[in-house]
């Protein structure tokens, strides 16, 4: 349990297959409390049964919600329901520090892929909505102020003391958005979106959390702070890379390995 996760509360979208279930999974491992959401129930069901069996007897809870990331009031409700877990799932020792969700994994994408020239409207805009808007939604309300203070204050709001355990938020981009892939055009420009997203999240997170809690005070060495980084997986084997490698083949077979 090398991560110190245990009674911490982990937001994962996109956990009903691929990438998600994984970190869901490896969370899971350092008992940590898991919210999960994807928009195909049956899948997320069957992770979240995963999770709850990775370590016996770990005590940990894992609840799952249908949410589609675009949808500002279903992103608003799946937090609240994950800040519920939190607030239920903690020790009365931890409470005090984690009173809210304190990890989002920004997991949920998906690709639309083909040529530039044959890409509709609706290729583009449902792609850019879930990887880069879905993903700007979840950090939103994540970030909300007074949720976002109370991570760096623990329960007591009134004294901002540094009690808090801090946040972190881990948007996963692709390795894509560095170098470009045939066919993937709308795709490249989402997960660029998401690194320029979370370098910008990054200093308005620090900037606040330096505010919230002032270094001088502080009986911390580093006092907790809302971190926000993003991952950026190559190729690895999924049903989506699967159809993406099918789908070049056919759209480009002179440049197909």
């Amino acid at each position: 349990m090398w991560l110190r996760l245990a009674n911490q509360t982990a937001i994962v979208t996109g956990a009903g297959s691929g990438i998600g279930r994984a970190i869901a999974l490896a969370l899971a491992e350092q008992n940590c409390n898991l919210f999960l959401t994807d928009v195909h129930s049956e899948n997320l069901e069957h992770v979240a049964a995963e999770c709850t069996k990775v370590v016996p007897n770990n005590n940990i809870s894992v609840e799952s919600s249908v949410c589609d990331v675009r949808d500002k009031l279903q992103v608003e409700q799946a937090i609240q329901k994950a800040d519920v877990l939190a607030s239920s799932s903690s020790s009365a020792a931890a409470a005090a520090s984690f009173s809210v969700a304190s990890i989002l994994v920004n997991c949920a994408g998906i690709t639309r892929d083909g040529r530039v020239t044959n890409l509709s409207d609706s290729d583009w805009d449902d792609v850019l909505d879930i990887n880069l808007k879905g993903t700007f939604l979840m950090c939103k309300h994540f970030c909300e102020p007074g949720r976002a203070a109370s991570l760096l204050t623990g329960s007591d709001t009134t004294h901002h003391n540094g009690t808090g355990g801090g946040g972190s938020i881990i948007n996963v981009g692709s390795i894509i958005s560095e170098y470009g892939n045939m066919g993937q055009v709308n795709y490249a420009a989402s997960k660029g979106g998401v690194v320029g997203l979370t370098r910008s999240l990054a200093k308005e997170m620090a900037l606040f959390s330096h505010k919230i809690i002032p270094e001088e005070g502080v009986a911390e060495i580093i006092p907790p702070s809302i971190r926000v980084n993003c991952i950026q997986p190559g190729e690895f084997k999924s049903n989506m890379i699967c159809h993406q490698f099918l789908l070049t083949r056919e759209l480009f077979p002179s440049h197909a390995m």
